[in-house]
């Protein structure tokens, strides 16, 4: 008992070293264990008791190898991130923030997710521009600041407008409201998706601020796009990844940092679903942000085959949507050859994604005690 208890306070402990960090906590890696919104510490407490080991109030417990294996497995996730460079380190204080600040809220609904959404679209887009504090003097790096904070607050104020538009004559049933959201965004203001290279075009099809400026986008940022208006407009549509393996993510070279851009995977194709926070389950419907189209869900399932049944919750969901930004811009980054930007971009998603490939690669000889 004596040892359940020690092992039980120095996985507490190990949670807490993250926080002093500033490094995410959302699982821990070679479990499927991933953090919900009432954060870390529940995290641990939720495994002790689906892995039957007792906790130390409930008495005498078994399983300890369980919990030795977990704390090994988190000790070895925070070495790694804590590891990373300068540059590496910001970000995840970044996500770190973010994520604290979504856990603090007393009710982490759909709506409460698609602020989240928005809120990592401007994260992706600050932690995209090039680093300051390194190559320019003192004035230059607070002038790119306030250029980056212009620019997220521009954002605000197009979404703003474009779902003004939106609004006007807006139906009242939720079809038509979404048909409606379509006709507007793509046909009247001409938002949508346009073949891109990386190379070319840089981020630029990626990064919300940049899509509303080109009316171009890709997938995932068009599903951001639809996301942030519906939200003004009173809709919760959530972005869904399309998982191209039936729910497996495309495997990722080994070795990203030093891989040909040639074998860089695609970024995953992205619908959106309608949902209410007063129902008990999500509506069946969808917005396809490439097609601009309104789907049911047979309709959906008939276009994307591997679609699976959207029982996350929305503190996951953000989390999902996160990641995914995160590893599009790994992606970016490696078919345009920058390899120091792939492991920038590497370590985030791994902190937002604790079952992503990558962690193969950073912790090759990853053991168990």
């Amino acid at each position: 008992m004596a040892l359940v208890r020690t092992v039980y306070r120095l996985l507490q402990k190990t949670a807490r070293d993250f926080s002093r960090a500033s490094i995410p906590l959302t699982g821990v890696i070679n479990t499927d264990l991933r953090s919900a919104k009432d954060g870390p510490q529940h995290l641990i407490r939720q495994h002790f008791r689906q892995q039957g080991v007792l906790l130390p109030a409930s008495g005498s417990g078994d399983n300890i190898d369980v919990a030795l294996d977990l704390l090994a497995q988190l000790q070895n996730q925070l070495q790694a991130l804590q590891q990373t460079d300068k540059d590496t380190r910001q970000a995840l204080t970044t996500w770190h923030r973010l994520i604290q600040k979504q856990q603090k809220l007393p009710h982490f609904n759909w709506e409460g997710a698609c602020v989240a959404i928005e809120h990592g679209s401007q994260a992706l887009y600050s932690l995209s521009q090039p680093p300051g504090s390194t190559f320019l003097f003192e004035d230059e790096a607070d002038e790119q600041s306030q250029r980056i904070e212009t620019q997220v607050e521009q954002t605000s104020t197009d979404l703003d407008r474009i779902a003004g538009e939106v609004q006007e004559s807006l139906p009242a049933d939720s079809r038509s409201q979404l048909e409606h959201l379509v006709k507007v965004v793509h046909g009247k203001l001409r938002y949508r998706f346009e073949p891109f290279e990386w190379v070319y075009d840089g981020l630029k099809p990626l990064l919300l601020p940049d899509v509303l400026q080109t009316q171009k986008g890709m997938s995932l940022s068009l599903a951001a796009l639809y996301c942030c208006v519906a939200r003004r407009i009173g809709l919760q549509l959530v972005p869904v990844p399309i998982y191209t393996t039936g729910g497996v993510k495309q495997a990722s070279p080994a070795a990203l940092h030093h891989a040909s851009p040639a074998v860089a995977p695609e970024p995953l194709p992205w619908l959106l679903q309608l949902h209410q926070d007063d129902a008990s389950s999500p509506s069946g419907l969808f917005v396809d942000p490439v097609k601009a189209a309104v789907l049911d869900e047979a309709a959906a399932r008939e276009l994307h085959p591997t679609l699976q049944q959207q029982d996350r919750p929305p503190f996951r969901a953000v989390l999902t949507f996160w990641a995914e930004s995160a590893r599009v811009a790994m992606v970016a980054h490696q078919r345009r050859g920058d390899g120091d930007a792939v492991a920038l971009w590497m370590y985030q998603l791994m902190a937002l994604d604790t079952q992503a490939e990558e962690w193969d690669a950073a912790l090759p000889s990853n053991t168990t005690t």
